[in-house]
């Protein structure tokens, strides 16, 4: 039996913690799990919004494994004539998580570093030190003077935001720090999963749903989920990562019945 930090090693080439994803604009994700799945998958198809569903097995049993691809972000509002932008954040985000961060614009033209900078505790006033700053009053700095320099770079109001914070193992340990992980570990380990049940014998049907748009509201989930079939099915979800409840197993029988796992 392999131990979990072997499992997670064995994950790690699979995790595209290092791309852009957020909400509506997985693509990048998707190609990156449409490469690994094909090998694996008797076939692959896709639904409406994004989301991928690969399948194995034709009879039995329909279970769906859904790990979904969108990451927390942000989408660029307005562009201020000094040369600045607001965000409209995307998904769970905490007020004091955004300050003093980096972060890639996915603009026309490419990629375009940015920050959101805080002022120094020498120009603070006293009463501010505590504070947290409000996401209404955090700004974009990507270098520019003026709106003209922004949209030259390529951006303009709509462009994805994500945070800028490369895969990195810490120190030598079994640690990892990255962005994303919410949910893109478990996108890692649905691609395992595929890979080690092409190995073994099994009387069901599963799909393997790598979803979009998580982060505002389950919707790709929904959508993967009338892709395999269901529609009324009971789910439960998991609150992030690889946890999730096993929905439709049976206390009598190690045989899954028909039903939906959410990673």
């Amino acid at each position: 039996m392999a131990t979990a930090g072997a499992t997670v090693r064995g994950c790690l080439p699979h995790v595209p913690c290092v791309h852009a994803g957020e909400t509506g604009y997985e693509e990048p994700v998707a190609n990156i799990m449409v490469e690994e799945m094909k090998p694996l998958a008797d076939k692959i198809t896709y639904d409406g919004l994004g989301s991928v569903i690969a399948v194995q097995g034709s009879t039995g049993p329909r279970i769906m494994l859904d790990a979904h691809m969108d990451e927390l972000g942000g989408m660029i509002r307005r562009i201020t004539p000094d040369g600045f932008m607001t965000m409209q954040m995307l998904g769970g985000w905490l007020d004091q998580a955004l300050v003093d961060q980096c972060w890639t614009i996915v603009g026309s033209k490419g990629p375009v570093k940015a920050v959101t900078g805080i002022r120094d505790i020498h120009l603070d006033a006293e009463n501010e030190t505590p504070k947290v700053y409000p996401r209404d009053s955090v700004f974009l700095d990507v270098g520019a003077k003026n709106e003209a320099e922004v949209r030259a770079m390529g951006i303009e109001p709509g462009d994805p935001v994500v945070p800028d914070a490369p895969f990195t193992i810490l120190n030598g340990t079994q640690n990892y720090l990255a962005k994303a992980w919410d949910d893109r570990i478990a996108c890692a380990a649905l691609i395992e999963v595929m890979r080690r049940f092409q190995r073994t014998s099994h009387p069901n049907q599963v799909f393997y749903a790598a979803t979009v748009q998580e982060e505002i509201g389950l919707r790709g989930g929904e959508t993967a989920n009338h892709q395999a079939g269901y529609r009324n099915s009971n789910r439960s979800r998991g609150r992030q990562g690889c946890t999730g409840s096993t929905a439709g197993r049976s206390s009598r029988s190690t045989r899954w019945r028909s039903g939906v796992f959410l990673l």
